[in-house]
C-alpha cells in the first residue's frame, strides 16, 4: 500500500472520527449521558490523526508544506480543535464542541472534496508561507470564537425563555463566552492584518476577474467586521448579542474566501 492510499484511509477514519464526536457533543448539548464521556477523546484522537494525515501526505514533499488552500483549509480545522481541546479544559467550555466538532468536519471535507492542490507562480513563493500562516492560525482562532458566539446565543435564547433547567445548566454562564470569545478575536485580529498586508504584496500579479474580486471583498469584509466589533466594544461599550453576531458573520465571511479559493482548484476559474 503506497502512501497515497494510506492517507486517504487515514482522511477516511479522520473525517468518521470527527463526524462521531460531533454527535455526542450534540448529545451532550442535548442533556444525554450515553457516550459524552468519551466525546473529548474522540475529538482529541481525530485531531492527532489529520496531524498524522498531514505527516504522511507530506513525507516526500521538499517545499513548504502549506503551499496550497487545501491544505490551509484541512491546518485551520486542526489548530482550531487543538486550541479548544486545552482551552476547554482550563476554562469548563466543553459543550462548545458541539460547534467545534462539525465545523472541523465540514473544513476537512472541504478541503478534500472541493479542488485540488493549486501551483503558486513564483512571484508568490518568498511570503506564502508567512501568508498562508497567519490567515490560518487566524481563522482558527476566529473559528473558536465563532463556536463561542453561537453558544452564547443559544444560552441567551434560554434564558430569555426563562429556562432555568436542562440545557441552561450544561452551558457556561454568559459573561464567560462574552470574554473568552472576545480574546479569540483579539488574538486574531493582527494575525489577519498581517494576512491581508502579505497578500497585497502579489495582488498586482494575479489574474483579476469577478471571483477574484468577491474573494477580496470577502476577505477585506471580514477585516472590517472583526475591526468594528474589537473597536465597538472598546469604544461603544457592545458585549453580548452585537458582538456575538459580528464575530460569527466575520467568521462565515472569512471561511466562504476558502471556499471560493476551493472552487477555484475545482473549476480552474478565478
Amino acid at each position: 500500500m503506497n502512501l497515497t492510499r494510506i492517507a486517504d484511509l487515514i482522511l477516511v477514519v479522520t473525517a468518521l472520527a470527527y463526524a462521531v464526536a460531533s454527535g455526542l457533543y450534540f448529545l451532550q448539548l442535548a442533556g444525554r449521558q450515553t457516550g459524552t464521556r468519551v466525546a473529548r477523546p474522540i475529538l482529541a484522537s481525530a485531531a492527532t490523526l489529520q496531524l498524522v494525515h498531514f505527516f504522511v501526505t507530506n513525507a516526500n514533499a521538499k517545499a513548504c508544506p502549506i503551499n496550497s488552500v487545501n491544505q490551509a483549509t484541512s491546518l485551520m480545522a486542526l489548530v482550531a480543535t487543538t486550541i479548544f481541546l486545552f482551552v476547554s479544559r482550563v476554562k469548563k467550555l466543553e459543550v462548545v464542541g458541539a460547534f467545534v466538532a462539525p465545523q472541523a468536519l465540514a473544513a476537512i471535507l472541504a478541503a478534500r472534496l472541493v479542488g485540488a492542490p493549486d501551483t503558486e507562480p513564483a512571484v508568490r513563493t518568498a511570503v506564502l508561507p508567512l501568508h498562508i500562516t497567519s490567515i490560518l492560525v487566524a481563522s482558527a482562532l476566529f473559528a473558536v470564537a465563532s463556536a463561542l458566539a453561537a453558544t452564547y446565543l443559544l444560552q441567551e435564547k434560554q434564558l430569555k425563555k426563562k429556562k432555568t433547567t436542562g440545557l441552561l445548566q450544561r452551558l457556561p454562564a454568559l459573561d464567560v463566552l462574552d470574554r473568552a470569545s472576545h480574546r479569540f478575536l483579539l488574538a486574531g485580529f493582527p494575525l489577519l492584518t498581517i494576512g491581508i498586508l502579505t497578500g497585497l504584496l502579489w495582488i498586482g500579479h494575479v489574474n483579476t476577474n469577478k471571483l477574484a474580486l468577491l474573494r477580496q471583498l470577502l476577505g477585506y469584509t471580514a477585516w472590517i467586521l472583526f475591526a468594528v466589533v474589537l473597536l465597538m466594544r472598546s469604544a461603544g461599550g457592545w458585549r453580548g448579542r452585537r458582538a456575538a453576531w459580528g464575530t460569527i458573520v466575520g467568521f462565515c465571511c472569512a471561511f466562504l474566501v476558502y471556499v471560493f479559493y476551493l472552487v477555484r482548484n475545482a473549476t480552474g476559474v478565478g
